[in-house]
């Protein structure tokens, strides 16, 4: 069984777009089913998305007109008689919000409305088609799912994978609340949740390890590899050259029969010595010292028997484990913290909380983009709203870090940023900031930076986007992990 919150927390860690403010006070909130949870975040998030303004496309339209317009479709307009209305079918491209993605958003949440939720939810979902007017309707039961998201479009990121819960019925639920696992394709979707939600999760709340769902190589003899399968892990953390290769499973049985016999699925088993063997072939014969580990992490289910156990298999350690995913929130996350504990070495330090985002800032493909308002006609009817700039969820998941980190730590005095810069000889200014040498600042200096240049934004418009462009931020989180290494 999965308690509905445990199922927010989830999405909320596979999409960190979730952990903003505008969503933290859901996992608060009770909820009789699933489809009310997913309703709520729907709502939220497509009100947020119109304060920002529906995604738009350039659409390929076809219809007769009375005036013509771009390219005259003659064949057409004589088939249709349209000549004899005095009209002409034309073809041109319309910037419009009448995109696959509004249209998916405009569906799901007409679905919602006709589910089993809340009246007041259903109130605020109704509120919200006004605004798709000009969105024509889709049958999303042969909805392909795959997308491609971009600047552009990132906003829609989560919004469409909650559309995509909704739509596959995936997070069903009995009437005490709980969920119940249901049949074969629902479980593997659920796996692709679950999945998601360790991985992210560790990348999180363990920056000391680095976490990833990496490829492993076959240890070949000659090299080939003709018609092999790929080894693409679930989740493999490392410390140096300290591996653990986790392969998570979501089924309604974790445990395999044979005759009176319970044992652990054998093909899992295989696959994961597979993994650790394979891995292990390819640290062999350095010089330094390493250890790899595997490990099959099941969600618990109500059966009286779980999957438990370590084993010594020719010189590496395999276990088998049932998170319970039952339990409140804050015992989950215990379960996880102690698996990273028994197979690495944590190490305190002061800057974690910031430096754990330099990752995302080193793969992401973008920090925000400037959005102008150039349908307004600047009449004081419609007045034109000033450039500002859609940051993405980078930039405020590093923001958000920095002032936690100032309310935390009262005794790094960054009220006073001001003073703190003129001490080390700078001043706060863009220029100037940018091109500081942190190499040899220290901890409460380098803060001062960050936290000015979070503060610029508030008196001048992308300011921060240009101190993450120019590679400013990246540079001083870089020299606080230095000075974490260094004191650590």
């Amino acid at each position: 069984m999965i308690r509905i919150q445990n199922i927010y927390h989830m999405l909320a860690y596979a999409f960190q777009t979730l952990q903003r403010q505008d969503y933290r006070d859901i996992a608060a909130e009770e909820f009789d089913n699933t489809a009310d949870l997913l309703a709520e975040i729907l709502a939220r998030g497509v009100s947020l998305q119109l304060k920002r303004g529906l995604g738009r496309e350039y659409v390929d339209r076809k219809e007769a007109l009375f005036s013509p317009r771009e390219k005259i479709e003659l064949s057409e307009s004589l088939k249709t008689r349209s000549i004899l209305r005095r009209q002409l079918v034309c073809s041109y491209d319309e910037f419009s919000t009448d995109t696959r993605m509004n249209r998916i958003l405009k569906a799901t949440i007409l679905l919602l409305i006709r589910s089993d939720i809340d009246k007041a939810r259903k109130k605020a979902l109704r509120r919200l088609l006004p605004y798709f007017a000009d969105v024509d309707d889709v049958d999303l039961s042969g909805e392909d799912w795959h997308m491609r998201f971009d600047r552009n479009n990132q906003t829609y990121r989560m919004l469409i994978n909650v559309c995509w819960l909704v739509v596959k019925g995936l997070l069903q639920t009995q009437k005490d609340g709980s969920f119940r696992m249901v049949d074969f394709l629902d479980e593997q979707c659920m796996s692709h949740l679950y999945e998601k939600f360790i991985l992210e999760y560790y990348r999180r709340e363990h920056p000391e390890l680095s976490a990833g769902a990496p490829y492993i190589s076959w240890a070949l003899d000659d090299g080939f590899d003709d018609m092999l399968p790929a080894m693409h892990t679930d989740i493999t953390l490392k410390q140096g050259r300290i591996v653990l290769i986790i392969d998570v499973k979501y089924y309604s049985h974790t445990m395999q029969q044979q005759f009176d016999k319970l044992s652990v699925h054998s093909g899992n088993l295989y696959q994961i010595f597979t993994y650790v063997k394979n891995k292990e072939a390819e640290l062999v014969g350095t010089p330094e010292p390493h250890s790899v580990s595997g490990m099959l992490l099941y969600a618990k289910t109500d059966e009286d028997v779980q999957p438990d156990g370590v084993y010594q298999m020719s010189g590496n350690q395999i276990s088998v484990r049932a998170l319970d995913l039952g339990q409140p929130f804050e015992t989950i996350c215990s379960q996880l913290d102690e698996i990273a504990d028994a197979h690495f070495s944590k190490k305190v330090a002061m800057f974690e909380s910031l430096t754990k985002h330099l990752s995302a800032i080193e793969n992401a493909e973008g920090f925000g983009n400037w959005v102008v308002d150039r349908d307004s006609k600047g009449t004081m009817d419609d007045p034109t709203e000033m450039p500002y700039v859609n940051y993405g969820t980078t930039v405020t998941d590093v923001e958000q870090a920095i002032y936690d980190f100032v309310d935390e730590h009262p005794e790094y005095d960054l009220t006073h940023y001001h003073d703190i810069l003129k001490r080390n000889s700078l001043t706060w200014d863009s220029r100037v900031m940018s091109e500081a040498d942190v190499s040899e600042l220290d901890g409460q200096a380098v803060m001062a930076l960050l936290l000015g240049a979070v503060r610029a934004e508030r008196f001048c418009n992308g300011a921060l986007l240009g101190f993450f462009e120019d590679g400013s931020v990246r540079r001083w989180l870089l020299r606080l992990r230095e000075i974490d290494e260094m004191t650590g």
